[in-house]
Order: C-alpha cells, then sequence, then structure tokens
C-alpha cells in the first residue's frame, strides 16, 4: 500500500495498459486530488518480486453525509489486472487485502461502482449490494429512434414534428410562472446557503458545497459542465449540473438538488423549455440510484425509467448506513 505521490506514472501506466481508453496525467492529478478535511488516498499494488506492478486498486476519500453527519467514504476503483494473470484469483486475494486494511479504519465506510467483473469478486470478499443505479430519459426529439423503425424519411420527421409540438405546447401550459431559470458556468456563495439549509436526515449523499463542486465540475480537465439555477423570490432554490454530448445527442443532467421536493418538477419543466431552444440535444437523461427520493417524481415531469445499468456496493460495519435513502446520481462516479 502506498500513496498517490510518486507513483503517478506507474497507476497511469498500469491503467492504460488494461483500458480501451487513453488516460492523460492531468485527469489523473484531478481524479486524485484530496480535498480539504479529508484523508489522502490509498493505493494498493500487486507486484511481482521487484518487478513493475501488475495490478492494483485505490480508496479515494470523499466527504459524504450520512443521515445528517459528516462521514469520510473511502470509494474504490482504479481497480485493474494484467490480462495474462486474469482468472487465477488475484483480485479476489487483492479485495480481501484491502478489506483487511478497512477493518482496521472503523470509522471509515466504503463505496464503488463496480464493473460487473469486479462486482462478483467484490461479493465474494465482503462487499454488499446496496442499489442499482437507474436511468430516467426524457425524449425531446423522436426523430432518430423513428428513422430506425420508420423506413420514409419524410414520414418520420412528420411524426416527429407533430410530437415536437405537443412538447412544446406541454411544457409552455404547464410552466412555473413565478420562478425563473439562470444558466451558469461557475458556482458561487449561494451554493453553500442552499446545501447548508438542505435537510440531510435520512439520507446518504455526497458533499455538495461549494468547494466540492467547484473541484468535481468546473475544474474538470476533460468535460465542460454548466449549472441550471431555479430562481423564485427565495433566492436560489434549486440547479442542476449538466452537459451537452456532441456525438449522441444526450444532455446529461449529473447532479440535482432541490431545496423542497416540490421545486423539482418546476426545475426540470424550465430546464426542458431551454434544451428545446438549444435543438441539437434529442434528450434529457438523469441517472439516480433506485432509492433516490426523486425517483417516483422524475415521471410527472415527462421523464421514463429505463432498466437498471449497473449497482453500487458498500462496506461498512456502521449500523444502519445501508438503511438510508441514496440519494447518488452520475455525479458519484468520477468521469
Amino acid at each position: 500500500m502506498t500513496g498517490y505521490s510518486g507513483f503517478e506514472d506507474e497507476i497511469l501506466q498500469l491503467l492504460n495498459a488494461n483500458r480501451p481508453a487513453t488516460l492523460t496525467r492531468r485527469w489523473l492529478d484531478w481524479r486524485y486530488t484530496q480535498l480539504p478535511g479529508v484523508p489522502p488516498p490509498k493505493v494498493f499494488w500487486i507486484r511481482l518480486n521487484d518487478r513493475p506492478a501488475v495490478g492494483m486498486a485505490s480508496l479515494i476519500f470523499r466527504r459524504y453525509w450520512v443521515n445528517g453527519e459528516p462521514r469520510d467514504v473511502a470509494v474504490l476503483g482504479d481497480i485493474s489486472l494484467k490480462k495474462d494473470l486474469r482468472g487465477l484469483g488475484l483480485g479476489r486475494q487483492l479485495m480481501a487485502f484491502i478489506g483487511r486494511h478497512l477493518n482496521s479504519w472503523p470509522n471509515h465506510s466504503a463505496f464503488v461502482i463496480p464493473t460487473s467483473a469486479a462486482e462478483r469478486c467484490l461479493s465474494a470478499t465482503g462487499w454488499t449490494t446496496a442499489g442499482r443505479f437507474v436511468p430516467h430519459v426524457f425524449l425531446m426529439d423522436p426523430t432518430d429512434a423513428l428513422r430506425r423503425t420508420v423506413r420514409r424519411e419524410w414520414l418520420a420527421r412528420g411524426i416527429a414534428a407533430v410530437y415536437k409540438r405537443a412538447i412544446a405546447t406541454g411544457l409552455r401550459l404547464t410552466g412555473p410562472r413565478r420562478a425563473s431559470l439562470q444558466l451558469v458556468d461557475d458556482v458561487d456563495e449561494t451554493f453553500d446557503t442552499l446545501w447548508r439549509q438542505f435537510p440531510k436526515r435520512n439520507l446518504i449523499l455526497r458533499d455538495m458545497s461549494q468547494e466540492t463542486l467547484r473541484w468535481r465540475y468546473i475544474r474538470h480537465p476533460d468535460h465542460r459542465f454548466r449549472a441550471a439555477k431555479l430562481m423564485t423570490e427565495e433566492g436560489l432554490t434549486g440547479y442542476l449540473i449538466f452537459e451537452v454530448g456532441q456525438q449522441d445527442r444526450t444532455c446529461r443532467i449529473h447532479d440535482i438538488l432541490v431545496k423542497r421536493p416540490r421545486d423539482l418538477r418546476r426545475m426540470l419543466v424550465l430546464f426542458a423549455q431551454h434544451v428545446q431552444t438549444m435543438g441539437h440535444p434529442s434528450s434529457i437523461r438523469i441517472v439516480l440510484a433506485d432509492r433516490h427520493p426523486y425517483g417516483r417524481s422524475l415521471w410527472k415531469s415527462g421523464f421514463v425509467a429505463r432498466p437498471a445499468q449497473s449497482v453500487f456496493q458498500v462496506r461498512s460495519a456502521e449500523r444502519g448506513f445501508n438503511q438510508q435513502a441514496w440519494h447518488l446520481t452520475a455525479g458519484d462516479k468520477d468521469v
């Protein structure tokens, strides 16, 4: 077990040798950033004698709030093993090794969003599946989907035009009158004020203070995120953080927070109106944990739940850690 400092190049080389996408040192430094008040990251290695590492995994500590109390949760990631050594039980040994260290840190719970292969290994070494991530999609423009089912281009475009007019009418009739949406490229102190006022009891959620949001989104080395602020007579009442894909015409909401449950629909209707004026996105997509408090309300704003796409697992000796409502989104996975 080591820290991150001094091992950056070895981590980058091992990850790039065992993954299809090429990672950069800039991205890696961002990912391993130690935020104020939490322990430094830990890196666990598989080595054969004095040779370069053949496998690794990391624990990067992030501040979460559990039933209104702050916790430094160890987020497991960067699980990697050379292809010719897979299937020999080394991954399970590594997870057991990490588990023993977690047992020696009784105040630290652990969290992971695993691949299917890692999920089996983790389940065998003391990790518990706590829930699933469920995508919810608001269809703005069905043209692409209709092209796959309707052979005539003119017919696909005609049906899509009727659908888009109906959506525009529905959004206009249901739009809130005493609220507005502001699009910004940074997060200011009002985000901190909302976060302090946000009720955190009976929830497990990642820290969403101004400082954490700025690291996670504004300082991201590869992606450009924007924030949509719900403004009412009270000031900032909620926000969502999003990015628009250029290849798949999807607008992805990565994080979302509202002061009161009734504010969720108001913000999503206003945001859908904004996305419609952009012209390019064909859908809005948000991924939530299956027990997320907002999940049941999304359909009232036109979002349709799709089949669950992945699980998240935890390891904790804290009683009741698994019984809270998980306020997780796509923002809980570093991209």
